[in-house]
């Protein structure tokens, strides 16, 4: 009798998940942008199976990579290679890919799978403190998250990117800039000082167009994920700087970039509002007029995108805040940054409150 309830439940499984596969809307009504599949395969992987361990698996990691093999059979697309010559050199932990899947199981913990661009980016050096996956990827709306043992990856198909999972992100500002806008920067104070907390993506040296040779431009360090945003919905996003533009790029390299830049801002974050702070400088007739010209503009392009801007291209003479200034005239010191983010809150705050 076990052995006909086992099987009967392999079938309910294999049918549960060839209707997952075809992309069904949820009790919400909203269409699935792809289909479930690891979600399925999380609950389908502790399905019992009397074959054989192979290359000296323990019992039960064996029948859950088997099983594995039979859901994938079952929905008309069997494993290539076969599982039928596996081995693992450390049973303690095995790992396997398969196709845009990677499968990881224990003798002890059983088996779980995650989307090969989410084992990527844990793998990579600066996520290693996630820890080891828990769970196997599961359907969160219209993402897929994976838990791992200290935080959270959410992949989003409608972007092609993985994200991070915050979950204070609704009360923060994400902000994408230079080295200006690093931590403890004026860019941080200021936006501290109105109440908001900081995420901050950014690298010195980069620009809209200007890469610093490790990380690239605004544009190409967020899509190719050399930043990862965290997903859900920030309370306001900054897209801050452009000065390392200004001595590296023409205006319509700075303004073509820029307008690539600004959609794609919006794309990953569409119900956040979005605001622009230009190039930090003196004004125009000084020795740094290429980066006033630069913060006007990219001025011209935030008001043809309809997006707030924020000039800060004479705030080094306009409030005195060129005396605090480091030796090498651009970035400033401690005293500088909490000067500068003092006139920033102001600002900044003006502008957001007139809308």
């Amino acid at each position: 009798m076990g052995r006909s309830v086992a099987k009967r439940g392999l079938v309910l499984g294999c049918a549960a998940v060839l209707a997952l596969s075809s992309g069904a809307a949820d009790a919400t009504g909203v269409q699935d942008s792809e289909p479930p599949r690891i979600s399925a395969l999380a609950g389908y992987l502790q399905q019992a199976n009397s074959a054989e361990p192979a290359g000296g698996l323990p019992q039960t990691a064996w029948k859950n990579i088997r099983a594995f093999q039979l859901l994938r059979t079952a929905e008309g697309r069997p494993l290539e290679p076969s599982v039928s010559g596996l081995s693992c050199p450390d049973p303690a932990v095995c790992r396997r890919e398969f196709g845009d899947e990677v499968v990881y199981w224990t003798a002890a913990g059983g088996a779980l799978a995650l989307h090969e661009s989410v084992d990527v980016l844990s793998r990579r050096g600066d996520f290693s403190p996630l820890g080891r996956p828990l769970a196997s990827e599961y359907a969160q709306g219209g993402v897929f998250r994976t838990d791992f043992e200290h935080g959270s990856l959410i992949r989003v198909p409608e972007l092609g990117r993985v994200m991070t999972w915050d979950p204070e992100i609704a009360g923060s500002a994400v902000v994408i800039g230079d080295s200006q806008a690093e931590p403890g920067s004026w860019v941080d104070q200021g936006l501290a000082g109105l109440g908001y907390r900081t995420v901050l993506r950014g690298a010195g040296g980069t620009g809209y167009v200007q890469d610093n040779g490790t990380v690239g431009n605004y544009y190409t360090a967020l899509t190719q994920q050399q930043w990862v945003l965290p997903w859900g919905t920030p309370k306001l996003v900054v897209l801050q700087g452009g000065g390392n533009d200004a001595s590296n790029a023409s205006d319509t390299e700075i303004a073509d970039a820029a307008q690539t830049m600004i959609p794609e801002a919006r794309r990953t974050y569409p119900a956040s509002r979005l605001v622009m702070v230009g190039v930090i400088s003196s004004g125009p007739g000084t020795a740094e007029s290429r980066r006033t010209a630069v913060d006007t503009l990219l001025a011209g392009v935030a008001r043809n995108e309809g997006v707030a801007f924020l000039s800060v291209g004479d705030w080094w003479t306009r409030f005195s805040l060129g005396e605090y200034r480091e030796p090498d005239g651009r970035h400033f010191t401690e005293t500088g940054h909490q000067e500068a983010g003092q006139v920033l809150s102001r600002e900044l705050g003006a502008l957001l409150s007139s809308g």
